[in-house]
C-alpha cells in the first residue's frame, strides 16, 4: 500500500520536473490534488451512505474528481480552476488550500498528465490507505528536505511525546508546530502514541507551514486541531478569554527554530507580561525568547519537553541569569543530550530540556549522555527503538547508571555556575574513556589544570589570551589552536601570516613547574590530541579560553622532563633518518641493499637501545646537523700520535669542540661523539687519555665538562650529558645535547661570554650583529 502511494508520488513529481516550476511549487500542487481526491472520495462515499458520519467539508456534485478528469482535455484546466474556487468558497476552513494561481500558471499539457496519474493509481489504493495517507506524504517529503517545517526525525518527536508522558485524551501545546504537525497523524507512532486522541494546539507564522498543517487535518481526518497563522512570540495566539494573559496547558512540547534573529526585542519585552518572570532575553537571538513564551504558558503543575541548543546551556550574560533562575526554582528535572547530526539540514548539537513544575524528585537534576548512543546513516544519524527504549528507562528510574547518566544535586548545578552542560556532570563519549585509560599511565606524576585559581606560585598556567596579530609573545609558551587543523599546538608563531596567528591561544606556562616544549610534546600526544578534541564544543568544534580552563596536565620533575626531551630529540632524529632514507629507496632503487641494512640497525624498540647500539648507529648515519664526530677533546692529532716532548693540552682543540656543543644547545640539540674520526671510523680517546696521563675514564670526563662549564657557563650543565661506552676495546665519549630555552653565549678572546653559534647542516656557524639578534628573537622568545 505504501509503495503504491510513493509510486503516484514519484510519478507525479516526474511529470512536473520537465515544468519550469521550482520544487516546493511542484509538491504544493500534488499534494494539493491529493488533498482534492481525498475530499472528493470522501463525499462520495458519504453520498453513497458507506460511512455513517457527517464529512465536515462539502463538495459540489459537478465538483467531483472523477467527473472533472472524465471531461474534456482542452477544457480541464478552466474547470479545476473552477471547481477549487467554488469548494474553497463552500468550504471556510478549505480557504487558501488550493494553489490557484499556481493552476493558472501551468502549462495545460503538464495539468493532464498529472491528474491522470493521481486518478488512476491514486484510486486502486485510497480505499486501503485512508487516512494513512498524510503519514505516506511525510515520508516521502522528508528525504527530499521539503517538510514544510524543521525536519525533526520522527524518531527523536516521539521520544520527547514519550518524555511528556502524554495520555491518550489529554491535550497538548506547540508554539511552534513542529512535533504538533507530527501528532496530527499520530498513526505515524509507535505503541500508545499512535492511538492519541488529545487536542492539539499550535501557531506558526509561516505560511507554507499553516498550509501544510491543514492539509494534514483533513488528509487524517483530524479536526481536534488548533493551529492558527500568528508569530508566537510578538502576537501570540492563544490567551484567557477576556484577557491579555496567555492560556495555559499542562502539557507542551516543542522545538523552536533555532538562533532565530530578534528583530522585535522592544516589541517583545513591551509585550512580555508574565514571559518576563525569569528576566529579559538577550537580543542576539531568540531562543530563550522561545523558553521563556513557553513558561509563562505552562500551568503550575505542567510539564515542558523542548529541544535546546547545547551551546544554550552554558551561555553567559542574560542567559545566565535566567537559567540561574529556573535552576534556583528547582524546575529542572532533566537535560538529555543528543546525537550530533541528528538533523538532515544542521549540525548544530541539541539536547532535550525538561522542565517540571511538579518534580517528583526534589532538588535534584537528572542527566542522560546519549549523545553516542545513535545509528549512523548517509543523511543523518538515527535513533533506534533500542536507544529511545534506553533513556526512557534511565528518565523514569531517575538514577546514576555509569558513565550514561547522573543524577546531581542543585547545590552542585550551582557551583558549575548554573552550567546546564550535559559534559560537565556525566561524559558517555569513547575518547573520555581512552582519555581515562592514558592517564593511569601520568598518575605518578602530579596533576596541574589550567585553571588560574590557585597561587601563583602553584600554578603550571600563568596566563592564557587570544592572540591578535602581531602580538609579543610570552617566554615559555606554546600556541593552540582553536580550530582543528594539523599543526594544533606550537611553539611559536614564526611561519604563520598575521591573520593565521589570530586563530591560536597563547598558554603561558611556569618555568619552574614545567617546560614548554614538554607541554607541546604531551599536548602533541594521542592523550594530549584526544584532551584538546575533548575540550572542543560546539557546532564548528571551536575551543575558547574557557575550554582550556577545563584541561589537566600531568608533569614530572624538570629533571624528568629534560630526560624525556632528550628521548624525544633522539625518536626524532631517528624518525627523520627513516624519512630520508624512504625518499633515498624511491629516488634511487639500486641502493636498497645499502639501504636495508641502515635501516636493520635503526628498527629496533628505541626503549631498550644501550649507548653501544645507540653509537654504533650514529656512526652509520654520519654526521648531520644533530651529529657531529671528533677524535680527540684535550690534544691535537699530531701530539696524540707523534708526540714531541711534553704534551701541552690545546686551547684551540677544545675551543672547537665546545663551538660543537653551543651550537647544538642554540639550535634543535645533538650528539657529539669524541674517538670517532670525520670518515666514521672508531679509533677511541685511549691514546689521548695515555698522553695525558689520565688512567681513568671519569677523570677524563671530569676534565671535559669542566672545560664546558668554564667556556659555556654554569647554567648548561642540565642540559649536557656526558656519559661513556667501550666498544672493541676503545673509549668513546657521548656527549648529548638538548636544546637550550635561553641563548647560550660561548666565552671570546676577552673571556667575555660573547660568542654564538648555530647549527647549519652538518657546521656549526657563528653569528653576529643583526643576524644574531634576528635569530635570538626568533628562536627563543618561546621556548
Amino acid at each position: 500500500m505504501k509503495t503504491e502511494v510513493v509510486k503516484v508520488l514519484n510519478k507525479a513529481n516526474d511529470i512536473l520536473r520537465e515544468s519550469p516550476l521550482p520544487r516546493i511549487e511542484r509538491y504544493k500542487l500534488i499534494i494539493s490534488l491529493i488533498t482534492y481526491h481525498h475530499i472528493s472520495y470522501h463525499q462520495e462515499i458519504v453520498e453513497k451512505e458507506i460511512l455513517d458520519y457527517r464529512f465536515p467539508y462539502f463538495v459540489p456534485e459537478h465538483c467531483h474528481f472523477n467527473d472533472l478528469v472524465n471531461s474534456d482535455r482542452y477544457s480541464l484546466k478552466e474547470r479545476l480552476i473552477s471547481n477549487l474556487v467554488e469548494i474553497e468558497a463552500e468550504n471556510d476552513f478549505l480557504n487558501g488550500i488550493f494553489p490557484i494561481s499556481l493552476f493558472q500558471h501551468l502549462d495545460s499539457y503538464y495539468l493532464v498528465e498529472l491528474l491522470m496519474s493521481i486518478h488512476y493509481l491514486y484510486y486502486r489504493v485510497i480505499s486501503e490507505c485512508d487516512t494513512q495517507i498524510a503519514i505516506f506524504v511525510q515520508e516521502w517529503l522528508s528525504p527530499r528536505e521539503i517538510n514544510f517545517g524543521p525536519d525533526l526525525p520522527v524518531q527523536v518527536a516521539e521520544l520527547m511525546l514519550l518524555l511528556l508522558d502524554l495520555k491518550k485524551n489529554e491535550d497538548v501545546y506547540d508554539p511552534s508546530f513542529c512535533i504538533g504537525k507530527m501528532l496530527i497523524s499520530p498513526k505515524s507512532f509507535d505503541g500508545n502514541l499512535g492511538q492519541y486522541q488529545g487536542f492539539i494546539y499550535g501557531e506558526t507564522n509561516q505560511l507554507d507551514e499553516f498550509w501544510f498543517a491543514r492539509v494534514l487535518m483533513i488528509l487524517s481526518n483530524n479536526l481536534s486541531v488548533n493551529v492558527r497563522l500568528g508569530d508566537a512570540l510578538l502576537n501570540p495566539q492563544f490567551k484567557e478569554s477576556n484577557s491579555y494573559d496567555l492560556k495555559t496547558f499542562n502539557k507542551i512540547v516543542s522545538f523552536p527554530p533555532i538562533n532565530q534573529k530578534f528583530f522585535n526585542h522592544g516589541e517583545w519585552s513591551y509585550l512580555g507580561g508574565k514571559r518576563t518572570t525569569f528576566g529579559m532575553p538577550p537580543k542576539s537571538n531568540a531562543n530563550y525568547a522561545w523558553l521563556l513564551h513557553q513558561l509563562a504558558s505552562l500551568a503550575p503543575d505542567g510539564k515542558l519537553v523542548t529541544l535546546v541548543t547545547s551551546h544554550m546551556l552554558a551561555a553567559y550574560r542574560a542567559e545566565l541569569n535566567i537559567r540561574s533562575a529556573l535552576i534556583s526554582e528547582d524546575l529542572i528535572e532533566s537535560v538529555i543530550a543528543l546525537p550530533s547530526k541528528i538533523l538532515q539540514s544542521s549540525s548544530v548539537d541539541l539536547c532535550i530540556l525538561i522542565i517540571n513544575k511538579n518534580k517528583s524528585e526534589k532538588l535534584k537534576t537528572l542527566f542522560i549522555d546519549a549523545k553516542y548512543d545513535y545509528l549512523q546513516s548517509r543523511r543523518a544519524n538515527e535513533l533506534t527503538r533500542e536507544h529511545i527504549n534506553n533513556i526512557i528507562q534511565t528518565y523514569n528510574e531517575f538514577q546514576d547508571i555509569g558513565t550514561y547518566s547522573k543524577v546531581v544535586s542543585l547545590d552542585d548545578i550551582k557551583a558549575k555556575n548554573y552550567s546546564l552542560a550535559v559534559k560537565e556532570y556525566v561524559d558517555n563519549s569513547p575518547n573520555k574513556k581512552i582519555i581515562d585509560r592514558l592517564q593511569q599511565n601520568h598518575k605518578t606524576f602530579k596533576e596541574y589544570s589550567f585553571d588560574s585559581s590557585s597561587e601563583l606560585d602553584q600554578r603550571a598556567v600563568l596566563s592564557m589570551r587570544r592572540m591578535k596579530a602581531g602580538s609579543e609573545t610570552k617566554a615559555n609558551s606554546v600556541f593552540i589552536s582553536s580550530m582543528q587543523s594539523r599543526n594544533r599546538v606550537l611553539t611559536n608563531l614564526d611561519e604563520l601570516t598575521p591573520q593565521q596567528q589570530k586563530r591560536y591561544i597563547e598558554v603561558q606556562f611556569n618555568e619552574n613547574i614545567v617546560l614548554c616544549r614538554y607541554a607541546k610534546l604531551y599536548l602533541d600526544s594521542e592523550l594530549g590530541k584526544l584532551s584538546l578534541e575533548h575540550l572542543s564544543s560546539g557546532t564548528f568544534a571551536m575551543l575558547s579560553i574557557k575550554d582550556l580552563h577545563k584541561l589537566n596536565i600531568y608533569v614530572p620533575e624538570k629533571s624528568e622532563q629534560l630526560k624525556v626531551l632528550e628521548l624525544a630529540n633522539k625518536l626524532e632524529a631517528a624518525e627523520s633518518t627513516l624519512t630520508r632514507y624512504k625518499s633515498d629507496l624511491i629516488t634511487n632503487p639500486s641502493s636498497a641493499h645499502e639501504i636495508a641494512n641502515q635501516t636493520n640497525r635503526i628498527i629496533f624498540d628505541l626503549s631498550d637501545i644501550s649507548d653501544i647500539e645507540r653509537v654504533k648507529i650514529l656512526v652509520e648515519i654520519n654526521e648531520t646537523k644533530e651529529i657531529e664526530f671528533k677524535q680527540f677533546f684535550f690534544l691535537k692529532e699530531q701530539d696524540v700520535y707523534n708526540p714531541s716532548g711534553k704534551v701541552e693540552r690545546s686551547e684551540e682543540e677544545q675551543t672547537k669542540v665546545i663551538k660543537n656543543i653551543a651550537s647544538f644547545l642554540n639550535t634543535d640539540g645533538g650528539t657529539l661523539l669524541l674517538g670517532v674520526s670525520d670518515s666514521g671510523k672508531l679509533v677511541g680517546i685511549d691514546r689521548e687519555m695515555s698522553a695525558l696521563n689520565l688512567q681513568k675514564i671519569e677523570k677524563y670526563l671530569k676534565d671535559l665538562e669542566n672545560k664546558v662549564t668554564n667556556l659555556l657557563g654554569d647554567s648548561i650543565s642540565k642540559l649536557v650529558r656526558l656519559s661513556s661506552v667501550i666498544i672493541d676495546d676503545k673509549n668513546i665519549v657521548i656527549v648529548d645535547c638538548i636544546t637550550s630555552p635561553e641563548p647560550v653565549f660561548m666565552k671570546g678572546e676577552n673571556n667575555k661570554y660573547q660568542d654564538f653559534y648555530i647549527r647549519r647542516s652538518s657546521e656549526s656557524e657563528a653569528l653576529y650583529g643583526y643576524e644574531l639578534l634576528k635569530y635570538i628573537e626568533m628562536h627563543f622568545k618561546n621556548k
